[in-house]
Parts: C-alpha cells; structure tokens; sequence
C-alpha cells in the first residue's frame, strides 16, 4: 500500500474530506510527527518511505531527494515552489503539484492586514501603549493614496479587489498582464515604483524575477534582462 506522508500545518486535520479521498484511493496515509519542517535532516526524517507528500514549506533539495528513493509525487498546499530543487526532480521524475486556489485569498488578506498596520502605525503604537504612552500623533489616511502591484496572478488580482474598497489608487505591472482585469490600472515598472506610495510583490521567488520585477536592475542602470538567460516569464 503506498505512503502518503502530510507535513502542511494547514491540512492536518484528521476528519478532513482529503483524507477520505486518500483512504478510498488505497493509501495508507500518515501525518509528520513534527510540525513545520525546516531542516533537511527533519524533512528526510519525516518523508522517508513515502511514495507521496502533502507538502509545506519544508526542502526538497537534491540531498533530500536522494535519501527519498520511493518518493514520486511532491503536491504543494500552496503555489511556492521555492523551496524545491526544479532541476533535481525533473532528473528523479518525481512529479510536483500545486493547489492554485488554495489559499490565495487568504494571502491577499494578509498583504491588506500588513498594509493596514504599516500605514496607521500599529506596530509602534503597540509599543508606545505597553509602556504606558499613549501618542496621537496624526497619520495619512489609506484611502486616496497609491498601491503598486507587482504580479497579477491570483493573489495580485486578490489583493486589487480589496484595495478597491478601500478607495486605494491602483497600479499593477506585470509582463503578460491581464488587460481585463486591470483595465487603466496596468503601467510599467518604473511607473509604479515611482509613484507608488506602497509596493506589494507577488511573483514566484526565484532569482531573476526577483531581481527583474523590483527593478534593482534599472535603478543601477542596467539591462534588467541582461543578467539571466532565457525568456522573461511573468
């Protein structure tokens, strides 16, 4: 009977639907004796024997993946890959999965809830009120002001419509943007990061996008395509 392991936080609960599915599916499925994995001695520990993982955040580097022979299916509660080495599971032929609608509205709402205690200050107030202070010091208001939007997948999209109703003016870039569903709001990158008076990114951590969308190459003067090979993905 083959093993499915679940490491994600998120789905550990043992009376969810999923574990039915699985059941019914013939897998013996199991649960990592560890919450949040971060280690590679962890991950080994806790995937080892299993043809199949429900993943979080843990690493699957090469080393990982050579101490995981039976491992073939790797399925992401999430959309980040950045903790999994692409090219070593390609060679492997393990198959990697991710859940696209999966929590991408819960992401947009933590971006807002960020967005929200930078701009009236809450982190500093906090301090001030634990000590006994209490400073009413006036701050901007949200609404009116400019939010830049790198990335216009799910959570991008996700995060436009909430900041639409708090009267934010919109800019999104994004090199294959959804021109229905920006409409006005899409612009260049040096645009936005001009006249934005807040920047949320959200786009797949990996080394040239990271550095193409924040615009670090042009701010140096540089190519920004001139660093990575290949096409410029979005």
């Amino acid at each position: 009977m083959p093993i499915v392991v679940i490491t994600s936080e998120v789905v550990l609960d043992t009376q969810s639907p999923h574990l039915k599915m699985l059941h019914n599916a013939g897998m013996d499925v199991r649960f990592s004796p560890r919450r949040a994995l971060t280690g590679e001695a962890e991950t080994i520990e806790a995937v080892r024997g299993a043809a199949a993982t429900i993943a979080g955040s843990e690493p699957y580097t090469e080393s990982v993946l050579a101490s995981l022979p039976e491992l073939r299916v790797i399925s992401r509660s999430g959309v980040g890959v950045d903790r999994i080495d692409l090219e070593a599971v390609t060679r492997r032929r393990v198959a990697v999965a991710i859940t696209p609608s999966g929590n991408h509205e819960a992401v947009a709402e933590h971006a807002m809830a960020l967005l929200l205690a930078l701009t009236r200050s809450l982190l500093r107030q906090n301090q001030e009120v634990r000590r006994g202070t209490w400073n009413r010091a006036p701050l901007l208001p949200l609404r009116g002001r400019t939010l830049g939007l790198i990335g216009m997948g799910r959570i991008g999209k996700s995060v436009a419509l909430r900041a639409a109703q708090f009267r934010l003016r919109l800019f999104a870039y994004d090199p294959l943007p959804d021109v229905a569903f920006a409409q006005t709001h899409v612009v260049d990158l040096d645009t936005l990061l001009e006249q934005a008076d807040y920047v949320t990114l959200h786009l797949p951590l990996t080394p040239c996008r990271a550095q193409r969308h924040c615009g670090a190459p042009r701010r140096c003067g540089l190519d920004p395509r001139s660093d990575c090979p290949g096409p410029w993905p979005g």
